[in-house]
């Protein structure tokens, strides 16, 4: 593992030291609540309400009161904490979310819900382009899944789920704003509001970014020049739901405007600019029959549109006086219903069951472009060439998908649950995919706990993996097949103390025909690759009660690609946090995380050197309550400005892809009823 900087070590091990002895403080406030009492019931790992220790799954709960404290952004600051999570840049500004060692372009193996709605993108897969930095204003909880979900919630939960839950009418309870500003000229406001009558119940959220983005120096780009790069993001998200007995609706628009980072052609430029907007809208009716039964059903609809302008080489790139540009764009729309049953057959027996009927389409898809598609070649201007030369597709981009699920849940004694279920998925535009799991919990001892699991995930191929037509560096493939993946878990918890837990788990995860380009002509999508997986997940937590908390996680990982016999490119085999919580007083607490993550291997024939392992300090204070409703935090990430690198391929930009330097950011908050 990389070495961590010793002072900080030291001060960490002092901070703990302080809480430890620390006593006789104020009164403790409502937030002083154990990590496991706090979030103790949790949904995502079964649909039905959970301890932690009862969940089928490995399952990590993030809560409000943690995403504050650590003053978290957006989304993956959050992420990047949590066990076997990795985040990075991609040289054309997605943000990729690793997990347990696999890592793509569009994040599209992890399911990504907001409140339980699948916000993935149909053209990619993933929601990288929208969702992957989310704010975290309104968010009441994350829920994590590390390992396959597929059984429950089918396509894309691969190696894991993220279920982001707002926070309701209730939870909000009055009306509260912030504003915030800091480094690379970032300003943030939000607003949040509810309004309760009776049994109705509704709840309003509306915020704004905008941010130069941290301007990168990039030594060396694909053509050998040096400059800075475009991050800077625009964003608005806006928030709505309503409830009212047990019928509930829920909307959500997000749109975004931001830089393409380095470049989509790995060259540095000064033109391209990217909008993407996503909407949805879910409406739920969720009625418990009675004290046996329960029946929930939900109607959703969503909405996505993409407008890309790329300058894929600058100004005076071989016969590009102005440049080599391109402008793809499309919609997406979709609808669905789920209905999902739940029967306590017995005592000891209860049985969920699940189905899905949905609608994915992309529309309206067009092309700009001063350029050949089919050949790169100039063309005399900037012009449509949808015509014969479109960038997929779109009259083959329409896909119905029905699916049926069932769980059932034995409690056989009080001290064993065993977890049994399956979903099978059929896709019109390419075959259907059956995935079982099991799952035992044993309470085998006081204080002890272990789990033990088997699960298959698929994740469909994208409308571009099938139908990406009209270009010479790569094509879809209408062949191609879900990718698959068996997964085996154990993991072993104790209770030191009645507030300090250890944890450790070990997940084998074989992963089959992976979906890779391969050099046909022109080279395209197909199933050729397979990989195997395995690890191991350290964590322990400790509670200090109104004094503060400490934590530290560390996962080890074992990647082979099976075709190489290596190891998987671009993956750190060591990573790990160490942090905690420093309540200075009823109002201040400090919380200081280290992040360490090791070297990262090359590709097969890239001879650059390993990218170097990299440590990274974020330090926030957080005042609760300074003055009747209003709350101030201050967050410092990068805390000493480290120089570091997110790999790049081979024969893109040799000198790799630059992170964040230091940022600060500082934000003012007031409830003002």
């Amino acid at each position: 593992m990389a070495t961590i900087n010793k002072g900080i070590l030291a001060a960490l091990l002092l901070m703990y030291w302080q809480m430890a002895v620390a006593s006789n403080m104020a009164d403790e406030d409502s937030e002083l609540l154990l990590f496991f009492e706090e979030e103790e019931l949790i949904e995502i790992a079964s649909k039905r309400l959970q301890s932690l220790n009862k969940a089928p799954a490995i399952v990590s709960v993030v809560t409000r009161r943690e995403i504050r404290n650590m003053g978290a952004r957006n989304l993956g600051d959050v992420l990047q904490r949590v066990p076997g999570f990795g985040i990075s840049k991609q040289v054309f500004g997605k943000t990729e979310i690793e997990v347990r060692g696999i890592k793509t372009i569009d994040s599209e193996k992890l399911k990504l819900l907001v409140d339980g709605h699948s916000v993935s993108e149909y053209y990619t897969g993933g929601a990288s382009w929208v969702f992957h930095e989310m704010g975290m204003d309104d968010v009441k909880r994350i829920e994590i899944i590390r390992g396959p979900g597929s059984a429950l919630y089918g396509s894309g939960a691969f190696v894991g789920v993220v279920n982001v839950v707002t926070k309701t009418g209730t939870e909000i309870n009055g009306v509260r704003a912030s504003v915030a500003g800091g480094s690379f000229d970032t300003k943030k406001y939000y607003i949040e509001a509810s309004t309760q009558s009776g049994d109705l119940e509704m709840a309003f959220t509306l915020g704004f970014l905008e941010t130069d983005g941290p301007e990168s120096f990039v030594k060396s780009d694909k053509l050998g020049n040096s400059g800075n790069t475009r991050d800077y993001d625009g964003k608005t998200d806006v928030g709505l739901k309503v409830k009212y007995k047990d019928i509930s609706f829920s909307t959500r628009f997000v749109g975004r405007r931001h830089g393409d980072n380095i470049g989509v052609g790995s060259a540095l430029n000064d033109e391209s600019a990217l909008k993407h907007s996503k909407f949805f809208a879910e409406l739920k009716y969720d009625h418990e029959i009675d004290d046996s039964r329960a029946l929930q059903a939900k109607f959703y609809l969503d909405q996505m549109s993409t407008d890309s302008y790329f300058e894929i080489l600058p100004e005076g790139t071989g016969p590009f006086v102005n440049g080599m540009l391109g402008n793809p764009s499309a919609s997406e729309k979709g609808h669905g219903l789920e209905i999902v049953f739940d029967q306590q057959l017995s005592d000891n027996n209860y049985l969920t069951v699940g189905a899905v009927a949905e609608n994915n389409k992309l529309t309206d898809a067009k092309h700009l472009a001063n350029f050949d598609p089919k050949t790169f070649a100039p063309l005399p201007s900037f012009q449509d060439v949808s015509n014969g030369g479109n960038f997929i597709d779109d009259s083959k981009t329409n896909r119905d998908i029905w699916a049926v699920y069932l769980q059932d849940i034995w409690t056989l004694s009080d001290d064993l649950e065993l977890t049994a279920g399956v979903r099978h998925d059929d896709y019109s535009d390419f075959g259907s995919s059956t995935n079982p799991r099991i799952a035992a919990v044993w309470s085998f001892k006081e204080d002890w706990d272990l789990k033990t699991m088997y699960g298959s995930a698929f994740r469909a191929p994208s409308f571009a993996q099938l139908y990406l037509t009209n270009n010479p560096t790569y094509v879809g493939n209408e062949h191609a097949k879900a990718e698959k993946t068996d997964t085996f878990e154990v993991a072993l918890a104790h209770d030191l103390s009645s507030d300090s837990t250890i944890r450790a788990t070990y997940f084998h995860n074989k992963f089959k025909d992976r979906l890779d380009i391969v050099a046909t002509t022109p080279p395209k999508y197909d199933n050729v690759g397979s990989a195997t997986i395995q690890g191991i997940e350290l964590e322990w937590e400790h509670d200090l009660g109104k004094h503060g908390d400490v934590y530290a996680n560390y996962t080890y990982l074992d990647t082979e690609d099976n075709a190489t016999g290596q190891r998987i490119e671009d993956v750190a085999e060591n990573r790990g946090n160490l942090g905690g919580n420093y309540r200075l007083n009823n109002i201040w607490n400090l919380n200081l995380n280290i992040l360490t993550v090791g070297d990262k291997t090359r590709a097969p024939g890239d001879g650059r050197p390993s990218v170097k392992a990299y440590n990274l300090v974020d330090l926030s204070l957080l005042g609760k309550e300074i003055y009747k409703g209003l709350e101030l935090r201050a967050a410092v990430h990068n805390v000493f400005d480290q120089d570091d690198f997110d790999p790049a391929a081979n024969n893109s930009v040799s000198s790799d892809i630059p992170r964040a330097g230091r940022s600060v950011m500082i934000e003012a908050a007031y409830k003002l009823w």
